[in-house]
């Protein structure tokens, strides 16, 4: 199963950078605890078992 690492501010700035966003703006703290709380749902998203079926390509049937 895939795992997320936590998202660090120094990680979160970088990130915002790379997406366009001026991260000397006064709002980038209160984005980032947006984010933060998105990928802690991502994460709980990650622990629902799915079925391993042929139609996930990276998820392979037991033969």
């Amino acid at each position: 199963m895939k795992t997320r690492r936590d998202l660090d501010y120094e990680s979160f700035l970088a990130l915002a950078s790379q997406q366009g966003f001026n991260t000397d703006d006064d709002h980038m703290n209160d984005l980032y605890i947006e984010v933060q709380a998105m990928y802690r749902r991502m994460q709980e998203l990650d622990q629902i078992p799915l079925p391993r079926t042929k139609y996930y390509p990276d998820m392979k049937e037991k033969s």
